[in-house]
């Protein structure tokens, strides 16, 4: 599998207590010296 052929997933928050998956448009870099990093973890805030 192609490293920059994976689709970016973004987990948003719907409701209280409710979390949906969906896939979103590939990020676009705002310069040359821009980088692009994958989370290591996210979490809620209460």
């Amino acid at each position: 599998m192609d490293f920059y052929s994976i689709k970016m997933n973004q987990l948003t928050s719907i409701k209280k207590n409710i979390l949906e998956w969906g896939i979103i448009d590939d990020p676009k870099l705002g310069s040359d010296q821009g980088v692009i990093v994958r989370p290591l973890a996210a979490a809620r805030c209460d």
